[in-house]
């Protein structure tokens, strides 16, 4: 899972050492916080200790500011670009992440199959990077879910059967990949689609009929 959270913090808004931290920003900060204190520590030691906020604002340096955080890198306007900590000893989980929006980056390589573990996600935005290989089995597991992009990469799998099983998804969007096969006839069990778009692919096969009944295609 360490993969995948650093992919999630990515253009989280940062606080600069000037710039007074909007209520967006706090609540986002707060998350990291609620992160790190989910975090199992089996040491004496405080995991992450420069990852605290004072509430003495007059303090100079400002290393109570995720600015300053120790393994986050922020740009000149105040968005996280880099989040790095290698060995860190870190082990825990998003147990309660709803809104995973990591697209247009250069994120490459497949999807962690531990990527199912966030089973009350109801956004999966990987759109626009460098994703190759399958959509992990898994996310066919995550019924919560109602968005689903994977559009503009480069993923060479056929389009997962359990996907079908997602009965509140309102958008598939696997547009311009690589994807192969049939199109699945599980796709007629997703009655509250509104957006289905596999164009630019290499798909084959006949539509299946049911996707003729999915009244809320537009």
């Amino acid at each position: 899972m360490a993969s995948i959270i650093i992919i999630l913090l990515l253009l989280l808004p940062c606080f600069s050492s000037s710039t007074a931290a909007t209520k967006h920003g706090t609540r986002e900060v707060e998350a990291l916080l609620k992160w790190k204190h989910s975090l199992h520590n089996s040491t004496s030691h405080s995991l992450l200790p420069s990852w605290k906020l004072y509430s003495n604002s007059s303090r100079k340096d400002n290393n109570g500011s995720p600015y300053k955080w120790i393994g986050i890198t922020c740009n000149g306007v105040r968005n996280v670009v880099r989040i790095s900590l290698p060995r860190s000893s870190l082990r825990g989980m998003l147990r309660s992440l709803k809104v995973f929006r990591a697209y247009n980056n250069s994120l490459s390589g497949p999807v962690p199959a531990s990527i199912g573990n966030l089973s009350i996600l109801t956004i999966l935005d990987l759109g626009l990077n460098k994703i190759s290989g399958s959509i992990p089995e898994k996310v066919g597991h995550i019924l919560s879910l109602n968005k689903l992009h994977f559009y503009g990469n480069h993923l060479t799998c056929s389009i997962l059967a359990s996907i079908g099983n997602i009965k509140a998804l309102k958008e598939l969007d696997l547009f311009n990949n690589q994807l192969s096969g049939l199109v699945p006839t599980t796709i007629g069990n997703l009655t509250n689609l509104n957006v289905l778009d596999v164009a630019v692919n290499q798909l084959s096969g006949p539509i299946p009929p049911g996707i003729g009944k999915l009244r809320f295609l537009s």
